[in-house]
């Protein structure tokens, strides 16, 4: 009558097993497959390097470029384009019949000018105060520079040297000559160090300046300097009033006007307030180099890219291991399974191996990315990385990287245990251990 008794299974067992259990019975079967679980572990190692190296070496670059920028470049720029359009204030008053032929006669964009631009700046620094700690307008030009049998295009800025000077610390960054020489001679020339180079030229040389309009000005070398910026040390500066000659514009004209803000943050109020006092357009740093920094946001989505990557990698490494040892350990599941292991712990449990080559993987990987940073930090480079002259290169240190590194890896550790500990847990005690296919 009882006879049913003899065919109980055994019971299972109703508290969970301890994570450490699970756990030390992960690792022991890890161990048991120690070549592959060392190989596994060096790959997810290696992986977490990578990513570390290359987060760091793009945001060093651009930490690098940025730092450069502010350093050297005004915060907010206010160019000669009216907030109403360009060409708005010319053709208020103009009949319909006539729109066309005044707007062949519209200058073209780049030869606009701001009127009475000393009457704006003063009014500009009245009303920021001391949230700007410098101001200088500029008037830009292109010329064709000649010295010997050579000649270049050469892009040429106007300014006032002291304004300017305290706007990107020329002085800072003279290989020769210097900024009073500029101010005390009205046809001197502070030259890039690479359009030196094209013209071979170098400080007291003399040569001439060719303008759009082939006015013929002589100018002299009084000083060399390198911003480490590509198209900034292809350029050359001249006092306001030769540029004015150059470019044919009135002594109250000028191209626009550069403010340095005391914290760059307010850049766009301040680009704001400058365009609600002046009327005319005005730009941050960010607006002002945009090209320059899409090549930066195309460079960061293939970063990620290579990141992502390398992680799905990992990734598969960590399933190949446990695949190999789910199917391996078959019949050691299904005793586990007959003893009363419920299938939701032998899942853990194998969702745990995932996470330990994780874990061990990223320490180690952290630990050697670290160093690859700081040595990497070291290496010297020739002509500098993206526009921006660097004696080295420049890695950035950020904890947000570590823990992108970390995180990431985690994340892929569990997600490829998920298919083989779903296969351990589903298999069937009874047909394993006849010999039979779960």
């Amino acid at each position: 009558m009882h006879h049913g008794h003899a065919c109980r299974q055994p019971r299972a067992i109703q508290d969970p097993l301890p994570i450490p259990l699970l756990l030390t019975i992960a690792i022991q079967q890890l161990l048991a497959y120690r070549r592959q679980t060392i190989i596994t572990v060096s790959g997810m190692m290696v992986g977490v390097t990578v990513v570390l190296v290359t987060l760091s070496l793009f945001g060093g670059l651009l930490d690098s470029f940025t730092r450069k920028i502010l350093n050297v470049a005004p915060h907010v720029t206010m160019t000669a384009v009216s907030v109403r359009g360009v060409g708005t204030e010319l053709l208020l008053d103009v009949p319909p019949h006539s729109a066309i032929e005044l707007a062949r006669n519209v200058e073209p964009l780049e030869r606009l000018r701001v009127p009475n631009v000393m009457k704006l700046l003063r009014e500009v620094e009245q009303a920021l105060g001391n949230r700007l700690t410098a101001a200088s307008p500029y008037l830009s030009t292109q010329v064709l520079a000649a010295y010997g049998t050579g000649n270049a295009t050469l892009p040429v800025v106007g300014v006032i040297p002291k304004r300017e000077a305290m706007m990107s610390d020329l002085t800072k960054y003279l290989r020769s000559g210097s900024v009073a020489r500029l101010e005390a001679t009205h046809d001197g020339m502070l030259i890039g160090a690479k359009a030196a180079s094209d013209l071979g030229v170098d400080f007291g040389d003399r040569l001439q300046l060719v303008s759009a309009t082939g006015d013929v000005v002589p100018v002299r070398v009084v000083g060399v300097y390198r911003l480490g910026m590509g198209e900034s040390d292809r350029a050359a500066f001249v006092n306001l009033r030769l540029a004015q000659t150059l470019d044919r514009a009135l002594p109250s004209e000028a191209t626009g006007i550069g403010f340095q803000l005391r914290n760059v943050d307010d850049a766009p109020a301040a680009a704001l307030e400058i365009e609600a006092i002046t009327g005319r357009k005005t730009d941050t740093w960010q607006q002002t180099n945009a090209d320059a920094i899409s090549i930066f946001v195309l460079r960061q989505m293939l970063v990620y890219a290579v990141v992502g990557f390398v992680i799905v990698i990992c990734g598969f490494g960590v399933a190949n291991i446990l695949i190999t040892i789910v199917l391996e350990k078959r019949r050691d599941i299904a005793v586990m399974r007959s003893f009363g292991l419920s299938r939701s712990r032998l899942f853990r449990m194998y969702l745990l191996q995932g996470l330990v080559i994780a874990i061990t993987g990223s320490i180690l990987g952290c630990a050697i990315g670290a160093v690859a940073i700081g040595l990497m930090g070291t290496m010297p480079v020739g002509a500098g990385v993206a526009a921006v002259e660097t004696r080295t290169l420049q890695m950035a240190w950020s904890p947000w990287y570590f823990v992108a590194a970390v995180a990431s890896t985690l994340v892929a550790g569990a997600v490829a245990s998920i298919a083989p500990a779903r296969t351990a847990a589903s298999l069937v005690p009874a047909d394993v251990l006849r010999g039979g296919h779960p």
